[in-house]
């Protein structure tokens, strides 16, 4: 498999986010990752509450600042009926010193009523705690109408599927608003020795008037030749000429035929 590597994809990065890196030559491509200003060593970057039938399963991922080698990172949430807690585990490094943490959790339907779940983050780390409350607001998930929130990200891949009869990748993007602003999607079907070019519309607006659940829903549709078996793409959000980029932190997202 090859190694990712950096080329250049014209933008400049939102706020102090990473510019791409050219290297000449190279036939693979990972977008730059989106990374904004912190005031805080613990930052949630987004999560989801998917509705499994059965249950729900609650997952996301935090940005936290790697202050001492021993710490501890938990998502507290909050239901109608009860409320929990998941440790986060460690998924890799980011940039200046700053890890990626995920979490996962399911929760039965009866512990969450009509008004979904409220959460928060906690760090420890050498006998400090920091959290993320979302400024005292806590993050609000529910089934119906706010399905994913964003923290100190722009944009979100939601989520994607390989449509086989129509030959095409059909995605949605959760973006926050801004003006004037497009969503580009730039994809290959042969490991970026060619790359192609999509534009998300959008679709609705979620949690208007919410703090950190104002939020759109935009669209997208990549064809590609019957005879394609993998897409791999990211999505950049460019708002008055600045582009920030969804790349799935520095392995940009696939889908398989």
């Amino acid at each position: 498999m090859k190694t990712f590597m950096n080329i250049l994809i014209a933008g400049v990065i939102a706020l102090t986010a990473l510019q791409p890196t050219a290297f000449a030559g190279t036939a693979t491509t990972t977008v730059a990752a989106t990374t904004i200003a912190k005031t805080m060593p613990v930052n949630l970057i987004k999560a989801q509450l998917l509705d499994n039938h059965f249950f729900y399963t609650l997952k996301g991922e935090i940005d936290i600042t790697n202050l001492a080698f021993k710490k501890q990172v938990t998502v507290i949430w909050d239901g109608r009926a009860t409320g929990g807690r998941v440790d986060a585990t460690y998924k890799m490094p980011l940039e200046k010193g700053h890890e990626l943490w995920t979490f996962k959790t399911n929760i039965n339907k009866a512990d969450l009523g009509v008004g979904g779940i409220t959460l928060n983050i906690r760090y420890k780390v050498g006998g400090k705690t920091f959290f993320d409350t979302n400024g005292d607001d806590e993050y609000l998930l529910t089934p119906e109408n706010f399905t994913m929130v964003l923290g100190d990200r722009l944009l979100a891949n939601e989520d994607a599927t390989f449509d086989w009869t129509e030959n095409a990748v059909n995605g949605t993007v959760i973006v926050k608003p801004g003006y004037p602003l497009a969503i580009k999607i730039v994809y290959t079907t042969d490991h970026w020795a060619t790359k192609n070019f999509a534009y998300a519309g959008y679709q609705e607006t979620l949690g208007e008037g919410i703090k950190a659940n104002n939020l759109e829903r935009w669209t997208f549709r990549l064809p590609v030749d019957e005879k394609t078996k993998n897409v791999e793409y990211a999505i950049a959000r460019t708002e008055n000429g600045k582009a920030t980029w969804d790349n799935n932190n520095l392995m940009n997202y696939h889908e398989a035929r």
